[in-house]
């Protein structure tokens, strides 16, 4: 392995004598010009690029006043400008002369009355790219709206999928964010289209990502905020039902001044009502026993945390970052449950009292420094990230058990468990843009990763508390990757191709457990795309790629937590990492409809699988377990249509046929899955907006656990004030109130469960959105991570 990294420093060093030669050969010298629509007004945001015989030298995008600046060395150059709805500007330019100013004209479609349409989704070799600023398609929605309507991509209140793939990773202008699914949808309704540039789709990653993102990413890219000023948003917004109600305050500031960028958010989750009631019915199949239950926890929750970043620009070409963000949850939710169960004409009643609360608090700090090497993009990235996550769970559990005529008998036990876990990493990236065609990416990274657990059960017995051995617990488990990558990309006029390789190095060690894993694994990808036009409205293009799945730490953690008298779920410290071969081909139609058929074959997926307690039958466990087998197939479209200038249709559709077996002697099982999404929006005089949102999917299975088919409609009213700065927006979700119902079946039993949480009811929410500004346009900065997957696992 020394050996191997010695190679990638050598690369590196002669990658950097070639870059100072190259500066030294050239000296770049600065031009301005300005861009206006045929009115006069200024254009902002359009794309200006300098290009000499083909190859991009400079590059950049217009500010407020429509102005840009770029630098090269003197010569002769092709200019060309080009903004979302006008038409595109070639023309020659000579440097060091001022480009001058230049005007932009509509590109208009005649559709009954005259519509500026725009190319609002293209497809290049490994990406969907959804252009977002100033599309009348996008208008008024936030960004969890606009990731529905984005090819294959799938949203519930508890997953964001891609092709039925969940586990999806987001990055907000190129840094990874590091929250629940909850969270990271919570930060989504709070973006608005208009701060928003692009969406791209990135279904299976490349080399130049960790191998754990299997799912595919969603890189979303904010537009432009203030030079020497400040931009912010504060929101407010509020649900409830009859299980729950919510409050969710928020506030986020961003800024720059001379040198330093720097960003400053927090925000609240208090949940003082959050009710779960789920019904249970089980039939034993080697016996005559069944068993009812009925169970309802009723609590309440607070969860929040903060961020705070800052960067500092050394030179013109030099920075260096720091950030750092701290999260911390806490969760009460006492379980009353009451369960009946009958074997060979006996009847035994429980009542149960749980009584568990959960705290956890995570806190990261990132650093990194980036040198922009050249004026064409090229960039070498150095980045250090540590996480430390903290969590406790206690439970004090009360039970009576009564069988007629006459026996009574009382339980009081308790659990106490504790887990630790730390992520360290380090990383180098290094991207070489060759001109406009040619990119080339390479790097390497090391992480380290930490995880303690210990749990202390006990029982009350004669008047004393007595340990329960069987259950209490210590273990440990340490995991080492290190990680080698390069990748180079291809843009020409009709071909478009991406290939890679990643290298990854792991070595865990259990003590208490005894887990002893090593392994080298290699993760290749390519991906080849052709248009057919020289717009790009019509394209093909393939994709192939290889990715790990590492187990969750709390996927690893043998802690038992008792869910109702006759279930508890438990983790497993003998996971391994699964491994999954993607495949795709995907279509582009007409600049906006997308079709894509894939499929994906997974080694040793982890899943939650039910099983019996091997010390008594009627117990059930639902634990992490390596499946033996398990693929998928799918096909997936998007079909963004815009009916009239004021009503717009989006319909998502996902077809999914998985099948699967838990173990090389049982029967593989086949299960046909549909997912879909329909948006219409409609945009009514003085800024009302009026938006219906169905979302559905039939029957979902993975292992031996059932989820019967389930749908939600949202009626969504929203306005917006001053300018586009304040909107208010009413709603009302799953409009006919469906509970949720799942099914297990093993072997030794069927299980069945219908369950109404807190956010699978009918609830009203109202929302305010404020967002200010101040200052001349920039772009905004965040500090990068490069450890955002290892954190993905806390």
């Amino acid at each position: 392995m020394k050996r191997f990294n010695r190679l990638f420093v050598t690369f590196i060093q002669i990658l950097f004598v070639f870059n100072i030669q190259a500066a030294q050969a050239a000296r770049p010298m600065a031009a301005t010009g300005k861009v206006v629509d045929p009115n006069g007004s200024p254009i902002a945001y359009a794309t200006v690029v300098l290009l000499d015989a083909g190859r991009q030298v400079a590059g950049t995008a217009t500010d407020d006043d429509g102005t840009f600046t770029l630098k090269a060395p003197a010569g002769t150059y092709r200019l060309t400008i080009q903004y979302l709805g006008y038409q595109a500007i070639e023309t020659e330019v000579t440097i060091p002369a001022d480009p001058g100013q230049y005007t932009l004209q509509p590109a208009t479609v005649a559709m009954q009355e005259v519509v500026v349409e725009t190319r609002s989704i293209r497809r290049e070799a490994d990406r969907f790219i959804m252009e977002v600023a100033n599309s009348p398609v996008a208008a008024g929605k936030d960004g969890t709206e606009l990731l529905k309507q984005a090819p294959g991509v799938w949203l519930t209140e508890d997953k964001i999928a891609i092709n039925g793939a969940s586990g999806v990773k987001i990055y907000i202008n190129d840094r990874e964010m590091r929250m629940s699914v909850e969270e990271l949808l919570n930060y989504l309704r709070g973006l608005r289209a208009e701060e928003i540039q692009r969406i791209e789709i990135i279904p299976q990653a490349g080399a130049d990502y960790d191998a754990d993102s299997a799912s595919g990413i969603i890189r979303i890219t904010l537009r432009r905020q203030r030079d020497n000023g400040l931009t912010g948003n504060v929101s407010f917004s509020t649900q409830h039902s009859r299980q729950m109600s919510n409050y969710n305050p928020s506030v986020s500031l961003n800024g720059h001044t001379g040198r330093w960028t720097f960003n400053v958010s927090g925000w609240l989750n208090a949940a003082p009502r959050q009710t779960t009631k789920v019904a249970e019915h089980t039939e034993y199949l080697a016996s005559d026993a069944l068993l009812d239950a009925i169970s309802e926890m009723r609590g309440d929750g607070c969860y929040g945390g903060g961020r705070a970043g800052v960067i500092f620009d050394i030179a013109e070409r030099h920075s260096i970052g720091v950030e750092g963000d701290y999260y911390a949850d806490r969760t009460r939710l006492p379980n009353n449950t009451s369960t009946d169960f009958r074997s060979g004409g006996t009847l035994t009643q429980n009542e149960s009292f749980y009584d568990g609360v959960d705290k956890a608090s995570t806190l990261s700090a990132t650093f990194n420094y980036i040198w922009r090497i050249d004026t064409l993009g090229s960039t070498l990235k150095v980045m250090a990230d540590y996480s430390r996550n903290d969590r406790r769970h206690t439970n004090d559990n009360f039970t009576r058990s009564t069988t007629p005529p006459d026996i009574v008998r009382d339980s009081t036990f308790d659990d106490r468990t504790a887990g630790l876990y730390e992520v360290a990493a380090f990383n180098i990236a290094l991207e070489q843009r060759l001109g406009e065609m040619w990119q080339l990416r390479a790097g390497t990274k090391y992480t380290f990763n930490n995880m303690h657990n210990e749990a202390l059960y006990r029982c009350l017995k004669d008047g004393s508390w007595q340990q329960l051995d069987k259950y209490s617990y210590a273990t440990d488990y340490t995991e080492r990757i290190a990680a080698l990558y390069a990748a180079a990309t291809f843009r020409g006029k009709r071909w478009g191709v991406v290939a890679g390789v990643r290298g990854e190095y792991t070595r865990t060690t259990g003590y208490a457990s005894d887990i002893r894993q090593h392994y080298l694994s290699l993760f290749p990808n390519a991906n080849v795309s052709y248009t057919f036009d020289d717009k790009g409205a019509w394209s093909l293009s393939a994709q192939y790629s290889r990715n790990i799945s590492r187990p969750g730490f709390w996927a690893l953690n043998p802690a038992r937590i008792q869910i109702s008298d006759y279930t508890y779920q438990s983790g497993n410290p003998a996971l391994q990492p699964s491994y999954t071969d993607n495949l795709s081909v995907t279509a582009l139609l007409a600049t906006k409809y997308t079709l894509s058929i894939g499929a994906q074959f997974h080694h040793d997926e982890i899943a939650q699988v039910f099983g019996s307690d091997p010390a008594d039958a009627s117990i059930t466990n639902l634990c992490f377990e390596n499946l033996d087998h398990s693929e998928q197939f799918y096909a997936s479209a998007n079909l963004p249509i815009r009916l009239t200038r004021w009503w717009s249709l989006t319909a998502n559709i996902t077809e999914v046929c998985r099948r699967d077996r838990i173990t090389a002697d049982s029967p593989h099982k086949t299960t046909w899955m549909t997912f879909g999404n329909l948006t219409t929006n409609v945009t009514l005089p003085r800024k009302f907006i009026i938006e219906v949102e169905i979302g559905a999917m039939s029957r979902v299975r993975q292992a031996n656990l059932d989820m019967k088919s389930y749908e939600s409609t949202t009626l969504r009213l929203k306005k917006r004030l001053l300018d586009d700065r304040l909107s208010f927006t009413v709603q009302v979700s799953n409009l006919f109130d469906q509970a949720q119902e799942f099914t297990a079946e093993t072997g030794n039993f069927i299980r069945n469960l219908r369950t109404t949480n807190d956010w699978a009811r009918r609830r009203f929410g109202i929302s305010v959105n404020y967002n200010f500004k101040t200052g001349k346009a920039f772009r905004i900065r965040s500090v990068e991570s490069g450890a955002g997957d290892e954190k993905g696992r806390m």
